[in-house]
């Protein structure tokens, strides 16, 4: 059992190096002002934006191939050797301009994040097969809490004296500080994800956990769709009605979370409040990862589900109203940090619970492609539309994209309770 914590608490520490994007929302006014006084004097911070959606589309190529490496080299030595490569590349970026910077720190980093992703669950799971929601939060909030610990030593790095960006850009004395600040922390990454990376434990051959007999319980463990290969995921309507719905719900987060600081400054003047503001949503990003997937294991996922929908509607619906005030707009972050990491683990154990532990994990590697979608459609948005980001109207084609997957959602919910009633008939008769 002890081989089981310990790989639990492995991939915590992974998914908080590989978390360490989430604090691009603080930064990324950064990175466009060093870049002035470095080769680009006419880069704006919504071109460097382009770095977020980079990252994703990265994460759903590397997602591809996180699990079939593991169950095929081992789950330590691909861990291991994903840390390593994903450091490096952090580092790559350090010395690199604007366009390899994109690429060493966003498109290249995201592959190793979605490699890595559910590696840790799926080793972990071999040891509490049973308890799916609980070891897929406790692993996972790690990946959200990262801007909790790395914020506060981030902005100490890069802004000591809470010097005030200027027309949207910082001063070359704080904008100069950025290289060295992301050398540092991606020391203690290193560190840090090799420790996770070595922590986790296998469980050896004699358990006859590789035998026929072991996938074939593993394709009837939960499944409530019968699927044979991951051909015959995509064949089902569960797989494309989640694949939608993660698309319209992660939509909303990923514009605020990468631009509240933009968006924020402009009604509260104050730097180190955003670092709060990110440090505190970054807790509540790695709870909620723990929180969904705990209520996951007693409440219908569907109610989840629905729930998740009409919170999103209702915060991107208000952000606007409340803009000036300092404790609103930390409680609106707060709630969307927890609506939005909630899915992270919210639909991994929704595809479990559909498909089963041995498709499960693969459904929704597939079902994240619809991410770097969304994260695309908000880059382009607020690199075309910025002016309506920066008023609020923005949020409100959320409101209307979210309101498709709530349509789906009420059919989802009437049609089970159709169902139900026809078999409680059935059952009478």
């Amino acid at each position: 059992m002890w081989k089981g914590y310990l790989s639990i608490f492995g991939g915590f520490l992974t998914h908080l190096v590989t978390g360490g994007f989430y604090f691009w929302g603080n930064i990324s006014m950064n990175v466009s002002s060093y870049y002035r006084f470095n080769g680009y004097p006419d880069i704006e911070t919504k071109t460097v934006s382009a770095v977020f959606p980079a990252i994703y589309f990265g994460i759903a190529i590397g997602s591809q191939f996180g699990i079939h490496m593991a169950r095929r080299f081992g789950h330590k030595l691909v861990s291991v050797t994903n840390m390593l490569c994903f450091c490096a590349s952090m580092f790559a970026a350090t010395y690199s301009n604007f366009y390899f910077f994109v690429f060493f720190q966003g498109l290249l980093p995201g592959v190793f994040i979605g490699i890595e992703y559910l590696i840790p669950v799926d080793n972990a799971l071999k040891f509490f097969p049973s308890k799916k929601g609980m070891v897929t939060g406790l692993i996972l909030c790690g990946f959200g809490f990262t801007p909790l610990i790395f914020n506060p030593i981030l902005q100490r790095l890069l802004n000591p004296d809470n010097i005030l960006p200027v027309n949207g850009y910082y001063p070359e004395e704080v904008a100069e500080n950025l290289m060295k600040s992301l050398r540092i922390v991606t020391t203690i990454y290193l560190a840090m994800g090799l420790i996770g990376a070595f922590l986790m434990q296998s469980i050896k051959q004699s358990d006859d956990h590789n035998d026929d007999t072991y996938n074939q319980k593993l394709i009837q463990n939960d499944a409530q769709v019968g699927v044979n290969s991951q051909f015959d995921i995509l064949k089902t309507k569960e797989f494309w009605l989640s694949t939608f719905q993660v698309f319209c719900l992660t939509g909303f987060g990923f514009i605020l979370i990468s631009h509240y600081k933009e968006f924020g400054i402009v009604h509260i003047p104050d730097d180190q409040f955003f670092s709060l503001v990110g440090m505190i949503g970054g807790f509540t990003n790695g709870l909620s990862r723990f929180l969904w997937s705990y209520l996951l294991d007693f409440i219908n996922y569907k109610y989840l589900v629905f729930f998740n929908i009409v919170m999103v509607m209702t915060l991107a619906a208000t952000i606007n109203l409340i803009a000036d005030s300092k404790v609103l707009f930390m409680l609106w972050i707060i709630l969307t940090y927890l609506q939005y990491g909630g899915l992270y683990t919210l639909f991994p154990g929704i595809c479990t619970k559909q498909f089963g532990t041995k498709f499960g994990p693969l459904a929704f590697n597939m079902a994240f492609n619809s991410i770097p979608f969304s994260n695309l459609t908000q880059f382009l948005l607020t690199l075309y539309f910025h002016d309506q980001f920066m008023n609020g109207q923005l949020f409100y084609i959320y409101v209307g994209i979210n309101f498709l997957a709530l349509v789906i959602q009420v059919y989802l919910l009437a049609t089970e309770r159709t169902r139900k009633k026809l078999s409680s008939v059935n059952y009478t008769e």
